[in-house]
């Protein structure tokens, strides 16, 4: 069950997938990372910044694999008193 506060991210394997030179993959790992210090930011920032990440990785603009991606942030609810 999702949370307030909660991150979905849901991306296809042209995300995960993308290599950097030496056969690298964009990990799991990289994209905790990047929530650790963006996850205050909204999903399209978010999104800007992962894909931004993933093209660096792989060295290069365009992907060699389609890729999708789809970001929800889950609004916390303020507690009643």
């Amino acid at each position: 069950m999702l949370r307030g506060g909660d991150i979905l991210i849901i991306g296809t394997d042209g995300l995960s997938e993308a290599r950097n030179r030496t056969g690298e993959m964009f990990s799991p790992e990289r994209v905790r990372q990047l929530l650790a210090t963006r996850h205050h930011k909204t999903a399209e920032k978010i999104s800007e910044r992962l894909l931004s990440r993933v093209k660096n990785v792989a060295d290069r603009d365009d992907l060699e694999d389609d890729t999708s991606l789809m970001i929800l942030k889950i609004p916390v609810r303020p507690q009643m008193a």
